[in-house]
């Protein structure tokens, strides 16, 4: 018998006494916090406890001896793949028992067809501040016919010498579930678990964020859920501190998008979104929404400049699924300059006002916004009344052909209604 031979019967038989002898432990999920509804999708999460207004103290851990704790880690085999996936956890502890490298399970996991779809490496870190890390890592059933397949989160800790499962977490069917990294988010110097479900329709995967934190026996949820949750985002991870980058909805359907990456940051009793940045408009349509926030909000002077930016700008993109791109870009033009004369009205500006009226009527000759900006400006004698121009200007039947324009821009873009055409109709 070879050399290989011989350690496939010694790595077997190690596999047998580990699992005839380790203790056993009973896998548990979270203690129950109370939910929330899901936002923009529900989404079936980890309950917890509810937390008190302030963390209590950590009580200072005994520190540990990895090297007596842990078993040292060797090159083995890789085990049989486990009949079930319940099997797994069972397995995997006896092989990381034996000294197997948790650099090892994604190439493990993967021949036994159960490694998640998400990119997942295993996060080592002390989690229950014992002074000997824990091994977190997910798992999916090969067997499910969902996607994403649903997955268990499972937890491995140091104890007398083996790797025992010291916690678990299914969250469901149609539900997947992987570990993102760990870091100190609540100051107690211990590292929290963060984690992610995902949960996908048939163009786009919402993912949604969690951590667990140690509390004395078992874990407990930190994150309410629905708290953050985003189509397809990345989670980097700083001390209090998560960002999470998203690219938008996976369907042509949703529009054009723009990378948004958000903030939240931990405040002493949860997470809290402290800042948002939205990637620079690529596209002329994106470039008029930079403009209509300012103008909504009755920022005239400042909505000025954005809307010259849609005008002149010629690095900017056209969408044009269903029109010509000639044809967007005149449409998107014709709207910046209508929504320069409105702000140039709210600002006193009466020639400036005209002056982009006469460019309507020069340059987009007969062009629905042309004939718009024409009802108004007879309706507001030259602008001397600008409630009585939004009345004849939102009568007018082109005011419908214009929301129709502005709509055509998919569902993860604003819906516009007619009255926001010309929002000053009370004086």
């Amino acid at each position: 018998m070879g050399q290989q031979g011989m350690k496939k019967i010694e790595f077997a038989i190690v596999l047998v006494l580990l699992l005839s002898g380790c203790r056993e432990t009973t896998p548990v999920p979270p203690t129950q916090e109370p939910t929330v509804a899901m936002t923009p999708v529900t989404v079936p999460s980890p309950t917890a406890t509810a937390l008190p207004t302030s963390l209590p103290p950590s009580p200072s851990p005994t520190p540990a001896t990895p090297a007596a704790s842990c078993p040292p880690r060797r090159e083995l085999p890789f085990p049989a793949r486990p009949t079930t996936v319940t099997e797994a956890p069972a397995v995997l502890a006896a092989y990381l028992s034996a000294g197997g490298d948790p650099a090892q399970l994604v190439p493990l996991l993967h021949e036994w067809e159960m490694l998640p779809p998400q990119p997942m490496n295993p996060v080592e870190a002390d989690l229950t501040g014992d002074g000997v890390p824990e091994l977190a890592l997910s798992i999916i059933d090969p067997a499910a016919q969902t996607y994403p397949p649903e997955g268990t989160l499972l937890v491995y800790t140091c104890q007398a010498g083996n790797m025992d499962l010291l916690q678990a977490y299914t969250p469901g069917q149609g539900l997947g579930i992987y570990p993102v990294g760990a870091e100190d988010f609540t100051g107690d110097g211990i590292p929290e678990l963060a984690y992610a479900t995902e949960l996908c329709g048939a163009h786009t995967c919402f993912r949604a964020f969690y951590l667990w934190t140690w509390r004395a026996t078992a874990f407990a949820e930190l994150v309410a859920p629905g708290t953050l949750s985003l189509p397809y985002p990345t989670f980097l991870l700083a001390p209090g501190t998560v960002r999470a980058v998203s690219g938008g909805i996976g369907s042509v359907g949703a529009g054009p998008q723009r990378t948004i990456t958000q903030t939240w940051t931990w405040n002493g009793t949860t997470l809290t979104q402290t800042a948002t940045e939205v990637a620079p408009a690529v596209f002329r349509y994106h470039a008029f929404l930079d403009a209509e926030t300012p103008f909504f909000a009755g920022n005239y002077a400042a909505a000025l400049p954005l809307y010259e930016r849609v005008l002149t700008d010629e690095t900017l993109q056209p969408w044009a699924p269903a029109i010509s791109a000639a044809d967007e870009r005149a449409g998107l033009q014709a709207l910046a300059h209508w929504r320069r004369l409105l702000s140039q009205l709210q600002l006193g500006d009466r020639s400036g006002a005209q002056a982009e009226y006469e460019t309507l009527q020069t340059t987009f000759v007969d062009h629905p916004v042309a004939r718009l900006a024409q009802r108004f400006w007879e309706g507001s004698q030259g602008g001397e009344s600008v409630t009585a121009g939004c009345g004849a200007a939102l009568a007018a039947p082109e005011s419908l052909t214009v929301v129709e324009f502005l709509n055509q821009f998919g569902y993860a873009n604003p819906t516009y209604e007619v009255h926001q055409l010309c929002p000053f109709t009370t004086p």
